[in-house]
This record gives structure tokens, C-alpha cells and sequence, in this order.
């Protein structure tokens, strides 16, 4: 799975208004970089924070304002 073309496909998702399928297909995304241990590119931590899954941000790759809302969820 291409890491910045699924996040392109979920961004789509969004705009258009489709959370739910933006989020799962987040989740997909999300357990195949786990299954590879692979790090969070930023991107993907913002699309977490803009689809709301925030207890997902990877912590040691999210910007300032991303902690933030991590710790206030």
C-alpha cells in the first residue's frame, strides 16, 4: 500500500464528506504500517487527526499541535 496515494484517497474521501469511508480505509492503512513497523510520516498523522481516530497519532512523529490534541482527547 502507497502511504502518501492512500492518504491522497482519503483526503478525497473527506472532502467529499465520506468519514466513515476515509476511516476505514485509514485503519487499513494503519495496520499495515504496524505489520511492517513502519514510522508515521506526518501525513499520516494529520489525516488521523483530520478523520478524529486521535488516540492513533504516533507521538514520536507529530507536530506540536498534534501532542496537544492527543494529550486534550
Amino acid at each position: 500500500m502507497e502511504i502518501f496515494e492512500t492518504c491522497q484517497e482519503i483526503n478525497g474521501l473527506l472532502s467529499v464528506r465520506n468519514e466513515m469511508a476515509a476511516r476505514n480505509l485509514l485503519v487499513r492503512l494503519l495496520a499495515e504500517l504496524d505489520r511492517t513497523n513502519t514510522p508515521y510520516p506526518h501525513v499520516v498523522n494529520h489525516m488521523i487527526r483530520a478523520t478524529g481516530l486521535f488516540p492513533y497519532l504516533q507521538l514520536e512523529s507529530a507536530s506540536w499541535d498534534e501532542k496537544y490534541v492527543h494529550r486534550a482527547f
